[in-house]
């Protein structure tokens, strides 16, 4: 164009009359995951243009759209020299779309986006087959010459906005629970002393143990209002269970104190506390605070047997006759 304003046909037409043809590129995808990226100088720096620059680029995505206009072109609108007054979209990389044709069809040429650094530009499926392609600018420098515009090219799922969530790491496994020693000195609650074997976990996430006819078990709220407490209870042999599937009164008395043989109130459901208990010393003397101590029952592994000896020396040989 003689006069002003300066600016040059679009990628469309500039490819179709065979300009720049030495600085062409054309994009043809192997299949999904196919990607790769293109440097782009504009028309007006073409003779500055060095090593892998191009100038244009096309991309025939009709095939997979299934619409025949669908002939993709790319080209860095730099706004210098002989495009100095392109009145759209300057220093941008402008993407147009028109059908193939011969270098003197009269084709119509679509405008479709104008990217800057960072935008990308997203060919849908269509009817006509599967695929999905993406441009993106990754970057546009203006402060050399020629300038530069980097597009990266893929073919196949559009990448994600921000990269996936990690999946999850599994919460590594509990450490094993030592059975529990439960030891103190009155008679009235010598019967509920002993060694008591770990058994599982109740559906509040406390463990609960055995010994002989009675449980030991953290209930969180035995009374449906939140009353929570470590117990000793009967009936671990006879008809009465734990349901460990409860969230709370675990063993269907509604928290009353005449269905334990002992109890101390606390919200700690990691481990039976030591200390004050409550224990039912018969009808005479009822319920007294007993004093209890409690440990997990460590066992300590014999000693390693002491080597054996060292074996005797062999005898010097007999002196030679």
């Amino acid at each position: 164009q003689n006069d002003t304003p300066l600016m040059c046909f679009n990628a469309a037409k500039s490819w179709q009359l065979g300009w720049y043809s030495d600085r062409h590129f054309e994009y043809i995808h192997s299949g999904e995951g196919t990607s790769l990226m293109v440097t782009l100088v504009g028309v007006a720096e073409y003779d500055s243009a060095s090593g892998d620059d191009k100038v244009l680029i096309q991309f025939d995505a009709s095939a997979d759209t299934g619409d025949a206009a669908d002939v993709f072109y790319l080209a860095f609108n730099r706004a210098t020299g002989i495009n100095a007054g392109t009145q759209e979209n300057a220093d941008k990389v402008a993407i147009v779309t028109q059908q193939l044709t011969t270098p003197t069809g009269a084709t119509k040429s679509f405008f479709k986006a104008a990217l800057g650094a960072g935008d990308s530009y997203e060919i849908g499926t269509g009817t006509g087959g599967n695929a999905q392609h993406t441009f993106t600018v990754v970057s546009i420098d203006t402060d050399t010459v020629p300038a530069r515009a980097t597009v990266t090219i893929l073919s196949g799922a559009r990448p994600p906005a921000s990269p996936p969530d990690a999946p999850a790491v599994p919460p590594p496994p509990a450490a094993p629970v030592l059975p529990v020693v439960l030891s103190g000195d009155d008679t009235c609650q010598a019967a509920s002393m002993g060694l008591y074997t770990f058994e599982g976990y109740t559906a509040s996430g406390a463990p609960y143990f055995s010994f002989g006819d009675r449980w030991l078990f953290y209930d969180p709220d035995c009374d449906g209002s939140g009353t929570s407490r470590w117990g000793i209870s009967f009936g671990r042999q006879g008809t009465r269970d734990l349901d460990i599937t409860a969230t709370g009164n675990l063993d269907g008395l509604d928290c009353s104190v005449y269905h334990f043989c002992g109890y101390k109130s606390s919200s700690e459901q990691s481990y039976p506390p030591g200390g004050s208990w409550w224990f039912y010393c018969g009808s005479t003397d009822g319920w007294r605070s007993l004093d209890v101590t409690i440990n997990a029952d460590v066992q300590t592994p014999p000693p390693s047997p002491s080597p054996p000896p060292p074996s005797p020396s062999p005898p010097p040989p007999s002196p030679s006759p």
